[in-house]
């Protein structure tokens, strides 16, 4: 099963190209128009009225994407969050909590409190690991959290995590993200594509976030704004870098300096929506990885995983591990020996017109 669902990803997001990868995506298509339709028709009910967007006693910002897979949206949602802090401006953050025990019900809690990713997932995990004293809440229903979160705390700001096509709650702020690298996937909607919704849906967006343009030239970025033009005014589009902030030990949390990697034999393994993303940041910062392992987008490691990397570090495959530290919050401390495995923490910011950015921000919270 994982691998069809991993083999079913990279077709669906152009990365598999092989012929195999051409038919399967040729048997899906059929299946598009009905999902374009379902699409449709739902947004159309939406703007109608005949379905109901509810309103909360607070600002909520979205955060999303108009594909499946890894844009970029938990490192966004740390920045926002932290600019936020620096405010002192009282925030929750809402997920569904993909793919974790806690999407089909209602997690409520703080993040001063420890939590496990094998219930809250791994992406609000890191987040909590990294907003000391930040209220979360996780599940379907948003709205029912909401009203928790309220009780607990007087919280003005939510930021809603994955939030572009949960339209049951109405945004105060819609902002969406698309990876410079991968911005449409093969072009296709779902189930033959990773597009979720129309390109036409991007007008309902206040501002689009162009992710991972570090490893992209002027040309190629501006020849993506000339495409999303058709929907957008360009004044809305934002380019956000990522960086690498630091390295660091898996089984110490000491610091791995940079510029040590280059005497080292690296590998690297990840389980995200967008495994070349974490290739390229790596390659962009001089660090040449001579074997890489991707297993599927929020993958558990097992006992057998944890083997199978060690076997690298002990065949000669390599003398370093890298992985990100979505996956290090669901991997044992004492998993790895002290200087096998590094994790490589990244940050991200607006590079240009990050005043005119955060400007529309501070707007919209103050209306």
């Amino acid at each position: 099963m994982s691998m069809i669902r991993s083999t079913l990803a990279a077709v669906q997001s152009g990365r598999l190209r092989t012929p195999l990868a051409t038919a399967l995506r040729y048997v899906l298509a059929p299946l598009s128009p009905v999902y374009w339709m379902i699409v449709v028709v739902r947004n159309l009910l939406y703007r109608s009225s005949v379905l109901e967007s509810k309103r909360c006693s607070g600002k909520v910002i979205s955060i999303g994407n108009i594909t499946t897979g890894g844009t970029g949206k938990t490192p966004v949602t740390l920045m926002l969050a932290n600019w936020l802090k620096s405010r002192d401006l009282p925030f929750a953050v809402l997920s569904r909590g993909y793919q974790s025990p806690s999407e089909k019900g209602s997690v409520v809690f703080n993040s001063s409190a420890s939590v496990s990713n094998d219930v809250v997932g791994d992406e609000i995990a890191l987040l909590a690991s990294k907003l000391p004293g930040v209220w979360f809440g996780v599940g379907r229903d948003r709205m029912r959290n909401i009203k928790t979160l309220q009780e607990k705390q007087d919280i003005r700001v939510f930021l809603h995590d994955d939030g572009f096509q949960h339209r049951q709650l109405l945004r105060d702020y819609d902002i969406v993200l698309l990876d410079a690298s991968n911005p449409f996937g093969n072009g296709w909607l779902l189930p033959a594509g990773n597009l979720r919704e129309p390109l036409s849906s991007l007008a309902r967006a206040d501002l689009i976030l162009i992710t991972r343009v570090e490893s992209h030239t002027s040309a190629e970025l501006a020849a993506l704004k000339e495409i999303l033009r058709n929907y957008v005014d360009v004044k809305r589009i934002f380019e956000v870098r990522t960086a690498i902030s630091r390295l660091y030990d898996l089984a110490t949390n000491e610091p791995v300096e940079l510029n040590e990697l280059s005497q080292r034999k690296c590998a690297a393994f990840c389980g995200i929506g967008n495994p070349d993303s974490f290739r390229q940041l790596l390659a962009v910062n001089g660090i040449t990885v001579n074997q890489s392992i991707v297993f599927d987008d929020h993958h558990c490691y097992s006992e057998a995983d944890l083997v199978l990397l060690r076997k690298m570090l002990t065949d000669g495959s390599c003398d370093l591990l890298l992985t990100t530290e979505k996956d290090a919050v669901k991997l044992p401390r004492d998993g790895f020996a002290r200087g096998s495995c590094a994790v490589v923490e990244i940050s991200v910011a607006v590079t240009e017109r990050d005043d005119i950015f955060w400007g529309k921000i501070a707007e919209v919270l103050a209306c």
